[in-house]
C-alpha cells in the first residue's frame, strides 16, 4: 500500500462528512448501493500536496490548497476524487482512472450540479460528457 505523505489530520472530520454526504446523494440519485466493505474502504485525506490522487484501494487525497479555496471548491474536489473511487468499483478498474464517459457518468451523480463549472476549468473535455 502506497503511503500518503503530509496528511493534515485536523481536517479529517470535515472531509469525512463531505464524503458521507456525497455518497448518500449518489445512492439517492442512482439507486446504486455500494457493498458495505467497498464503502468502508473509501477514505479521503487532506494532504499538503500539489494535486489530488485516487488510489486503487479506496483511498484518495485532496490537496490542502483546495480546502483554502473555500467550501464549494473543496466539495467539488472531494466529489471529483470520490468519483474516481466509485468508478473503479462500478466499472471494475480502468474506467475510473480516466476522465471519459464512465467517469463523468459517476461524477454527474456525485458532484452537486451547481459545482460542475469547476470541472470545466480543470478538464475542458468534460463538456463533451455532459458537464455544463
Amino acid at each position: 500500500m502506497q503511503r500518503i505523505n503530509k496528511i493534515q489530520p485536523q481536517f479529517q472530520t470535515k472531509i469525512d462528512l463531505i464524503v458521507k454526504i456525497l455518497l448518500k446523494n449518489f445512492k439517492k440519485s442512482t439507486g446504486i448501493k455500494l457493498k458495505s466493505k467497498q464503502e468502508k474502504n473509501i477514505r479521503g485525506y487532506v494532504a499538503d500536496s500539489t494535486r489530488g490522487k485516487a488510489f486503487w484501494d479506496g483511498r484518495f487525497t485532496v490537496p490542502y490548497w483546495a480546502l483554502k479555496m473555500g467550501d464549494d471548491y473543496f466539495t467539488y474536489y472531494v466529489a471529483h476524487e470520490l468519483s474516481h473511487q466509485i468508478s473503479y468499483i462500478i466499472f471494475e478498474g480502468d474506467a475510473g482512472a480516466n476522465h471519459k464517459k464512465e467517469f463523468y457518468s459517476v461524477f454527474k451523480d456525485v458532484c452537486p450540479r451547481q459545482l460542475y463549472f469547476y470541472e470545466l476549468s480543470y478538464k475542458k473535455t468534460a463538456r463533451s460528457y455532459g458537464i455544463k
